[in-house]
């Protein structure tokens, strides 16, 4: 993200990564002399004002004391620490919470500005256009004007496909140029089966002392990592199916379409990696681990079990 903030998009790499974040970056450093902070900063406030405005919408779909299990479990997740790095999870968390909240009260133009800023920073983001539409659909009022502005709100999607196009990339650059990081569309379900396979080989393998694939950027074995984003994946399901039982339609719509996204490609040997790290910005299902917990007084055990996942990681 930084270098993109110096240097634009100047290889093809560099355009699998969406253009709000660094252009934030490359304006705050002229005030800050130092594109790092400047990052850091973006990324500190935009959790400021995204937990502020989580905290509003689980208090009002859930309560005050999901509301607080919200807040609390999602700031000591293990991964945590990503919504203060020079990442996108923050700034994505704010924009995606904000246009929810937004459409809530009827403010449309509000709500589209703030979802075209998350189509800008993520390429999940145009699928939150989906859980506002149908927030205008089950609204009482339905105001067409909302319907204008909800598809303005793709327009920065549209705008940086034509800014690549122009310069050598292809409209679709974006989405392509996944695969030189290693990325293989395979689709969720074949997603799925692979890491549940991957997962079985390289922990059998590591049973019984043969050697397993090395050399990987995780702090665990292959198996052990494997098996972690796994249960990350059945949790992240598990409180999906209680987001459409608990929460407004709109909320597990958004969920399901990022949740499929999340899980269209995968990695060699690490077929899941990063999930648990995209999980962090799913905040409907934070909202919903949140009020389970509460309920069943078990938010100590789980902050217990977060904190020491945090140190670790």
């Amino acid at each position: 993200y930084i270098q993109i903030a110096q240097h634009g998009y100047a290889t093809r790499a560099s355009t699998a990564f969406y253009p709000l974040y660094p252009l934030l970056i490359r304006l705050v450093a002229t005030v800050t002399g130092s594109y790092v902070i400047a990052g850091a900063a973006i990324s500190l406030a935009s959790f400021v004002v995204a937990m502020a405005l989580l905290h509003r919408l689980t208090v009002e779909e859930l309560g005050l004391k999901a509301a607080n299990a919200t807040i609390l479990l999602l700031a000591f997740a293990p991964l945590s620490f990503f919504f203060t790095a020079i990442y996108t999870e923050s700034l994505f968390l704010a924009t995606s919470v904000g246009c929810f909240y937004a459409a809530r009260h009827g403010r449309w133009k509000l709500a589209a500005l703030l979802a075209a800023g998350a189509t800008a920073t993520r390429v999940p983001g145009i699928l939150a256009i989906a859980g506002l539409l149908y927030m205008w659909w089950r609204s009482d009022e339905r105001p067409r004007s909302a319907l204008i502005w909800l598809s303005l709100s793709a327009l920065p999607l549209v705008a940086f496909s034509i800014y690549l196009d122009l310069h050598g990339y292809g409209l679709l650059a974006s989405v392509e140029n996944e695969s030189l990081y290693g990325h293989k569309m395979d689709g969720p379900i074949l997603t799925i089966y692979h890491a549940i396979k991957d997962t079985i080989t390289w922990t059998y393998q590591g049973l019984q002392g043969r050697p397993v694939p090395d050399g990987l950027v995780t702090p665990m074995p292959i198996g052990l990592y494997d098996l972690i984003e796994l249960i990350v994946l059945g949790i992240s399901l598990a409180t999906l199916a209680g987001a459409w039982r608990r929460l407004p339609k709109a909320y597990a719509i958004y969920a399901s379409l990022v949740l499929t996204v999340s899980l269209w490609s995968t990695l060699p040997l690490l077929t899941l990696k990063s999930f648990d790290r995209y999980v962090l910005t799913l905040f409907p299902l934070w909202m919903v681990a949140g009020r389970w917990l509460q309920e069943r007084r078990l938010l100590p055990a789980a902050l217990g079990i977060e904190m020491v996942a945090l140190v670790f990681y």
